[in-house]
């Protein structure tokens, strides 16, 4: 479910940060949790990523 929701705010904002999509998701979700899901949404390439730290922003990756 935290996957869907995910999903569908980077299809209305794409490059956005962590605090961004929390923000929009929903602040009672704890961050950590969506942290978690960002970065295993990565590692299954559904996501991408640029910048580093502070600067880090995800979008949904084209599959062609």
């Amino acid at each position: 479910r935290l996957k869907e929701l995910i999903f569908q705010d980077l299809k209305v904002y794409p490059n956005s940060s962590v605090s961004d999509i929390h923000q929009r998701v929903g602040n009672e979700i704890p961050i950590r949790k969506i942290k978690s899901q960002l970065y295993s949404m990565v590692e299954d390439n559904a996501l991408g990523v640029t910048g580093e730290r502070k600067a880090t922003r995800y979008f949904i990756n084209k599959i062609t």
